[in-house]
């Protein structure tokens, strides 16, 4: 990956505490990891928690979870250039008139928390005992 100069807004943090992680991403606007390494969802529903609009790489799931259910982008992470225009829609996209990071928060709330695990484990053990 490139180098981006931090004057761009940009900071690699690497590993941080569970409350540093929540200070930062109650703090930011949007969550961005083209990484192929870390090909798992809950660092993303952790930010969609938060009411960031996400930057994912294009595989691994993320399609689903943060095109088609709105909360942002996916990219080639092999091709820098793609990595800069989707990260730059990104924050268009976060300007718009149209970004509400509190209905962000609710939609990830609804989509992927508690209330919707519950429902869905109750739906599946109702389906498994009318066997």
């Amino acid at each position: 990956m490139m180098d981006v100069p931090e004057e761009f807004g940009v900071h690699r943090l690497g590993w941080v505490s569970e409350d540093a992680k929540a200070a930062l991403l109650g703090r930011a606007d949007v969550f961005a990891l083209p990484s192929k390494l870390d090909g798992f969802l809950i660092v993303f529903i952790e930010a969609m928690a938060y009411g960031c609009l996400c930057l994912g790489p294009r595989g691994y799931g993320c399609e689903d979870r943060i095109e088609k259910d709105g909360f942002g982008f996916v990219c080639d992470v092999d091709n820098d250039a793609d990595v800069v225009a989707t990260l730059m829609r990104l924050m268009e996209a976060t300007e718009s008139e149209d970004h509400a990071p509190s209905e962000l928060v609710e939609k990830a709330r609804k989509l992927y928390g508690f209330q919707r695990w519950r429902d869905d484990v109750r739906d599946l053990v109702a389906r498994w005992t009318d066997k």
